[in-house]
């Protein structure tokens, strides 16, 4: 976390740690094997919308790790369109009623930082 604050150049007054949420995140083997799978998937980044936003109040920008994408499929477009479609449903659920965000891939487990700037 402090090597991407000091890469970026910002001044970070606190930082917040969130507690996760107890839902667990299914795998997208587990969502093509059981389509009622996606109601899992979409609670769970519906939960960690809830937390985030009812903590953000005084947070100018978030920056989010961007949730990982589904299996691409080169022989089944309709599964691919399928999850495809789930894949940006969870990314509405998780991003609803937030301030602005960056989804970011760093490699890092901390999926989220956020900070008054």
């Amino acid at each position: 976390f402090s090597a991407i604050v000091k890469d970026l150049r910002l001044d970070v007054d606190s930082v917040v740690v969130l507690k996760q949420t107890a839902l667990r995140r299914p795998s997208w083997q587990s969502i093509i094997a059981d389509e009622s799978e996606k109601q899992r998937l979409l609670k769970y980044y519906q939960s960690l919308n809830e937390t985030i936003v009812s903590l953000s109040s005084q947070t100018y920008f978030t920056f989010l790790r961007m949730p990982d994408l589904p299996p691409i499929d080169s022989n089944d477009e309709d599964m691919n369109h399928n999850l495809c479609t789930i894949h940006f449903e969870a990314l509405y659920a998780l991003l609803q009623n937030m301030p602005p965000t960056a989804l970011i891939c760093t490699g890092e487990t901390l999926p989220v930082i956020s900070m008054d700037i």
